[in-house]
């Protein structure tokens, strides 16, 4: 499958095409750009890196060490990945929410997503955040314990941390 029919496939899957802007405000919980472009504070951490910087929203019932490993390896993996978009001048800015459950033997089950409305942001999105999120392996926990869910926010492209 080509690049191309990849993207389109990904994109017709999501269907959405409108949504928050492009960086991270925490007070209302979209996505949009402050002045600098850059993440504004107020999340419950933040991992900045270069063309990328992903805030945690919220851990529920998740340990703090844990979602913030979650959140590094996460920011780590979209780095690489962004700046391949990068190297091909094909990087947009881009930014997505995404809330993800967790069940009790510590797997992402179906995130909810919602992107940016640049073009390309959902495809960027979707390779360099979302794939790697869906990859995360929690802890297990009792069964019938509370719900878990990991919320986040991230915002990539070179005008977000001050990247390449």
């Amino acid at each position: 499958m080509t690049r191309a029919a990849a993207a389109l496939l990904i994109l017709a899957a999501l269907g959405c095409t409108g949504g928050p802007k492009d960086a991270l405000d925490p007070t209302h919980h979209d996505v949009h750009s402050d002045d600098a472009g850059a993440p504004t504070e107020g999340y419950a951490y933040v991992a900045r890196r270069p063309l990328v910087a992903i805030g945690l929203v919220e851990a529920r019932s998740i340990g703090e060490d844990e979602a913030h490993k979650v959140v590094d390896r996460v920011a780590d993996n979209a780095t690489a990945c962004f700046e391949r978009f990068s190297r091909e001048g094909s990087l947009t800015q881009g930014a997505v929410r995404v809330v993800m459950p967790v069940d009790d033997g510590g797997v992402v089950g179906q995130p909810v997503l919602k992107f940016s409305a640049a073009q390309g942001a959902a495809v960027q999105g979707m390779l360099c955040v979302v794939a790697s999120l869906r990859m995360a392996a929690f802890s297990p926990t009792a069964p019938g314990g509370p719900q878990r869910a990991l919320a986040v926010e991230a915002a990539w492209g070179a005008d977000v941390t001050g990247g390449r």
